[in-house]
């Protein structure tokens, strides 16, 4: 299983929305967990997404470090 974030272009200033890009918002608020065989391809964007773990650590019970 992996943990996945789905992405939107419906901007929105929620504190579990990340920037990604010029025009799309991470959607913490939302995770999802999909079999890795599901999985068909995986592409590096190259985008930081640090801000991302950080909140779902936070939304999972972790620390808002």
């Amino acid at each position: 299983m992996a943990i996945t974030v789905p992405l939107t272009t419906a901007r929105r200033e929620w504190p579990t929305r990340v920037p990604i890009g010029s025009n799309s918002q991470a959607m913490c608020e939302q995770p999802l967990s999909v079999s890795l065989e599901r999985v068909i391809k995986i592409e590096r964007t190259g985008y930081d997404v640090g801000e991302v773990r950080r909140i779902i650590n936070y939304l999972m019970g972790g620390d808002f470090a």
